[in-house]
């Protein structure tokens, strides 16, 4: 459960962000792009793209807890300076932060649903393995 194909979830974020929420904007496009770009770069600690797939780089309740304490300003010391650097590298780790943030909402969704699915059937095992000791 902890890699997904990118063709089943990029159609997702695309629907998401600029179908659903009518986003015209070129700059998250742009962001969204770097931050795709970003993921496939050996060193981003959450998802990472691996042959067409997001593989998650940890255990998935591990990475949503660190997920949900990591804040989202930066910590390297941003003073304020107004350079393209900057700003490009803020839009590529918002970028890659929305879009590891949606494929952990997906993985876990997917994860809910299957024991959903595994809990009634499990409790039917449970049932029928207490009416034979009886």
């Amino acid at each position: 459960m902890s890699r997904e194909k990118s063709d089943s979830i990029l159609p997702k974020v695309v629907k998401h962000f600029f179908i659903e929420k009518e986003v015209t904007s070129t700059l998250m496009m742009e962001s969204l792009c770097m931050g795709l770009t970003a993921l496939k770069e050996p060193s981003m600690p959450i998802v990472r793209m691996e042959e067409g797939s997001f593989v998650l780089v940890d255990d998935l309740l591990l990475l949503l807890e660190r997920e949900a304490i990591e804040p989202l300003t930066p910590k390297d010391g941003y003073s304020g300076e107004f350079s393209i650097e900057n700003v490009e590298k803020c839009l590529t780790k918002l970028g890659r932060r929305t879009i590891e943030i949606y494929v952990l909402a997906h993985i876990l969704s997917k994860t809910e649903v299957a024991y959903q699915e595994t809990v009634p059937y499990a409790l039917n095992l449970q049932e029928e393995v207490i009416q034979e000791q009886d």
